[in-house]
Parts: C-alpha cells; sequence; structure tokens
C-alpha cells in the first residue's frame, strides 16, 4: 500500500507567521505616574512587565482585565493574541484577532494573523475569505500566498491552488517555505515530476527542513523510487525522530520488499505515539504480505494481522478500509477467499 503525499503536513510549519508584538515599554520605577492616565493603560503595562518576566498567567489575566477597562485598546488584545497564537491555542487567539480586524480594518498583519488562526482551525473558507483580504492590502506578500495556497489544497480548489504558489516563489525566491509549499500543490495536482523539481529547489534553499523532506520522500514513493525515499526519509529522521518520520521509512521499506526491516520501523513509530494507528495499519499489511508469500501457510502472522487491525479500529472506529480487512481475513484460509 503506497502511500500518496500528506498534502496538508506543512501547513502549520510553513506558516510564515507575521510578528505582532506590540512594541509598549513600561515607565522606570523611578517615573512619575500620570494621575490621568486610564486604568487599562496600567494594567496593560503590568501585563507586560509579567510577560517579559516569563509569568504568561499573570499576563494574560491582566491583559483580560485591561481589555476589559477598555475593549479598544489595540495593543492588550494584539499581546494576547500573541500568547495565544504561541500557545497553539487558535481559538483564543482567533477571538482577539476578529476583534482586531474589525477594529482597523486596513491593517495588513490583522487579517493575515485571523487567516491564519482560521486556518489552524480548520476553518478553511473563512481562511481563504480573510487572506484574500490581506493580499487586497499587500498582494505581494509571499506568506499570505503561499499559505493561501495550502489552503485551496485543503479546498480542492487546485486552479487558484497553483496560481498563488507560484506567485509567491515569484516573490520570494530565496524562500524555501515557499518552494516547498509549491511542491505540495503539485503533488495534490499528481504533477510528481514538476513537484519532485519545487522540491529539490526547496531543499537547495535549505536543507534542514524535516517536514519537506517528509513530503519529498512520499513524492518520490509515489513514482515508485523507494530506495531514493529511504535515503530521504533517514535524513529527515536525523533533523526530527518522529512517529510520523518511521511510519514513512517503514512505508519505504515495504515498497523495497524489505519486511522485516518495515515492520521495524512502525514498531519505532508506535514506540513514540502508541495510539498512531496508521502505523497499526501499514504493520498489518505487511503481516499478511507474509503470510500469503510464506511457502507454509504461518496462521500467526494473519492473526497478528488481525489484531493490529483490530487495535486501529479501537483507536479510531470510523476506517472502513480497515474494516474490510478485517472481514476479509477473519477466520479465512488462503484458499477459497
Amino acid at each position: 500500500m503506497t502511500p500518496r503525499p500528506l498534502h496538508l503536513a506543512l501547513a502549520a510549519l510553513l506558516a510564515l507567521a507575521v510578528a505582532c508584538a506590540p512594541r509598549s515599554h513600561a515607565p522606570s520605577a523611578g517615573t512619575p505616574v500620570d494621575p490621568n492616565r486610564p486604568v487599562a493603560i496600567d494594567t496593560y503595562i503590568a501585563a507586560v512587565k509579567a510577560y517579559d518576566q516569563g509569568d504568561k498567567s499573570r499576563a494574560v489575566q491582566a491583559l483580560h482585565d485591561a481589555i476589559a477597562a477598555n475593549p479598544k485598546l489595540t495593543m492588550a488584545r494584539n499581546l494576547l493574541a500573541r500568547i495565544y497564537r504561541d500557545d497553539n491555542d487558535y481559538p483564543q487567539a482567533t477571538d482577539q484577532y476578529e476583534a482586531l480586524v474589525r477594529m482597523d480594518p486596513y491593517w495588513f498583519d490583522n487579517h493575515y494573523n485571523l487567516a491564519l488562526c482560521y486556518q489552524m482551525v480548520n476553518r478553511l473558507a473563512d481562511s481563504a475569505r480573510v487572506y484574500l483580504d490581506a493580499l487586497r492590502l499587500k498582494p505581494a506578500d509571499p506568506g499570505a500566498n503561499s499559505n493561501l495556497a495550502i489552503v485551496y489544497v485543503s479546498l480542492n480548489e487546485l486552479d487558484k491552488a497553483l496560481a498563488f504558489a507560484k506567485r509567491a516563489t515569484e516573490y520570494a525566491p530565496k524562500s524555501a517555505a515557499a518552494f516547498a509549499n509549491l511542491a505540495v500543490v503539485l503533488d495534490a495536482r499528481t504533477e510528481y515530476a514538476e513537484a519532485q523539481k519545487a522540491y529539490l529547489k526547496s531543499l537547495e534553499l535549505d536543507s534542514n527542513q524535516a517536514a519537506t523532506l517528509l513530503n519529498y520522500g512520499a513524492n518520490l514513493l509515489v513514482q515508485n523510487q523507494p530506495a531514493a525515499a529511504i535515503a530521504v526519509f533517514q535524513r529527515a529522521l536525523q533533523l526530527q525522530d518522529s512517529a510520523l518520520g518511521h511510519k514513512r521509512l517503514g512505508d519505504a521499506h515495504f515498497a523495497a520488499n524489505h519486511p522485516d526491516e518495515a515492520l521495524r520501523q512502525y514498531n519505532l513509530a508506535l514506540k513514540i505515539t502508541p495510539r498512531y494507528y496508521p502505523a497499526m495499519n501499514q504493520m498489518g499489511l505487511v503481516l499478511i504480505n507474509q503470510y500469503k508469500s510464506g511457502l507454509e501457510l504461518d496462521e500467526e502472522k494473519k492473526a497478528g494481522a488481525v489484531a493490529i487491525w483490530r487495535r486501529s479500529l479501537e483507536i479510531q472506529a470510523d476506517q472502513p478500509r480497515v474494516q474490510q480487512w478485517i472481514d476479509q481475513w477473519t477466520g479465512k484460509e488462503l484458499f477459497g477467499k
């Protein structure tokens, strides 16, 4: 079972987030406090101090207090949104960026960051709409063009995806991320040879991209080049040890007819992420393949495959194909199935 590239794997990694930290400075201890200064400003300054000291919990509370005192205090919302986004709390960040867009609809960063948050919470139609709003303000921004291309892949609007991905590489010809996303778009369009060129260009610009290497290896597998894919996945794992990396290296060894090494890699993936059911599914396929190809049918191989597929369904029940495999091999001999 040769995997297709996971076209969305790069979305989070390659999002070219625009820095949105407010540049506010609290007064020094010796600076007299203006008695006419609004309480919201003092509370915001206290939040900045807490944030600079690494106390995010106190900073978040102070920022909420500042916003309660003055809902239009954009610098407080900006810092709060950034804290939430840095913590991958995209729903909370989304609330703040939505407010910022309403208050300042002509600032590119607000639209860009809101679109990025929508992308991360899978509100893809909203994300595309807001990226387009951002690009009306700043048409040549490579990050917005590139991220919008990935959103259009998810929406299966592949012609639009290609147009924006190409535009990103024209605006940023030295951006490894832009070429990596172009490759993802080309993979989605099944233009695998062209995608390979884009992956190579991206890696020429930055060879230390684990996510790009994982997608490039999957591209090579689709093109029936397992030996080359093995080398690429090994390089990716040197950069970042991950369950996905071991699973894909297992896929490449399976395609290269190295079943024992494939099983070893799937087991390594499950050591990192014990509930990683895609690795379980592939393990079952390797065991069934060994069962079918053995001169003496080894019932333990078949039983092992069925057992691990059942375990996979316990983790993720909505896998009709896996259920079909179980139905096919449960209690059936090789002949007469």
